[in-house]
């Protein structure tokens, strides 16, 4: 059977099943009572050991993917006939918390609760000292137990219940996780840098290629102007020459036209002179 806040508070005046017991903790028509985070703690995430909370240190913050552990600040001792139960408050749930065990309190416990917390969050979460962390749910047995606890748990302490489990694998993952990322980004940086360099030796090859081009292309156009630069006096030369056979031949014909006329006049001059004009002998 379920305690509820007037059976509570009848155990709390009896048998000191709770103490620093504030009756405000229990709101009225529920049946769960809140259990504040203590004077030590341990985040995975931090470098020293155990984390000592006072009202002057009074906030924690757990980094994501980190384990969380705790002790409650009130200690509860349970009677005979009683179990209880502890739950993380959904307030903390809804920050991203995951209660590692929902312990179960045995009849005959006497001690402060212990708890591990992950941060499955993407951030931080913070935590203050004396705020409510877990709620504790106490069950009426319909019979008493008789043996009375003796398990680890009865005189446990925080720095004992550390060393069960120091680092999450969560957040071995994260920081693996994050390595590999930055090796990552660090090789997507080298190959952004070498297709750049890739980009400029490509371009600066075209204008390399481009200005070999134009240089053949220059090259060529002297190499056809000194071709014809060489071929020129030649063709001078032969025209020079065939100017003077014309200029040979021209002359030849004018002897032959001068020896023509010449080898005309004799045959003028035998013809008798009374015959020169009419040809008849008067």
């Amino acid at each position: 059977m379920i305690l509820r806040k007037t059976q509570i508070d009848a155990l709390v005046s009896t048998y000191g099943v709770i103490d620093k017991y504030d009756p405000d903790w229990i709101e009225h028509g529920t049946t769960k009572i809140d259990l504040r985070l203590g004077e030590k703690c341990y985040v995975s995430s931090q470098p020293e050991d155990i984390k000592a909370l006072s009202d002057v240190n009074n906030t924690v913050t757990i980094e994501p993917n980190a384990i969380f552990m705790y002790q409650t600040y009130e200690r509860v001792n349970i009677p005979q006939n009683i179990v209880g139960y502890t739950m993380l408050k959904m307030s903390q749930t809804e920050q991203g918390l995951l209660m590692a065990n929902e312990t179960q309190v045995e009849p005959g416990y006497n001690n402060h609760l212990f708890g591990m917390l992950y941060n499955l969050s993407n951030r931080p979460v913070t935590l203050t000292y004396k705020n409510a962390i877990v709620s504790l749910e106490l069950h009426r047995l319909k019979k008493p137990v008789l043996a009375t606890y003796s398990g680890k748990m009865g005189d446990m302490t925080l720095e004992r219940f550390c060393t069960i489990r120091r680092k999450s694998s969560l957040e071995e993952i994260h920081k693996r996780f994050e390595e590999i990322k930055r090796d990552l980004d660090s090789q997507a940086n080298s190959l952004s840098e070498q297709a750049n360099l890739a980009k400029r030796h490509a371009k600066s090859a075209e204008t390399n290629l481009s200005r070999l081009m134009s240089l053949v292309l220059v090259i060529t156009l002297l190499v056809g102007l000194l071709a014809i630069l060489v071929a020129w006096p030649r063709k001078t030369s032969l025209e020079v020459k065939l100017l003077e056979e014309i200029e040979s031949r021209k002359i030849e014909i004018s002897e032959l036209r001068e020896r023509v006329v010449t080898l005309e006049s004799p045959n003028d001059s035998l013809v008798p002179p009374e015959q020169s004009e009419c040809g008849v002998e008067q």
